[in-house]
């Protein structure tokens, strides 16, 4: 109750690539791939991404160009 709570709060952006994670939650995504899913800027995704990881929604896995995002459950 309190994840759907302070989902609202979430820039447009955030919530936009959070809702592209939670459509796939057993998926680990680019930030490529979600730039192509939701047709966002690259920068605008890295800046929701770093949100969602600052609130605990997403965890993060990899280094560098490896890097994937995934919801947390």
């Amino acid at each position: 109750l309190s994840y759907e709570i302070s989902a609202q709060n979430l820039s447009p952006a955030a919530f936009t690539v959070l809702n592209v994670l939670r459509a796939q939650p057993e998926l680990r995504l680019a930030n490529k791939a979600i730039c192509e899913i939701t047709t966002l800027p690259r920068r605008t995704v890295t800046h929701a991404l770093n949100i969602l990881l600052k609130h605990q929604f997403i965890q993060r896995y990899g280094k560098g160009s490896a890097v994937r995002y995934q919801l947390v459950f």
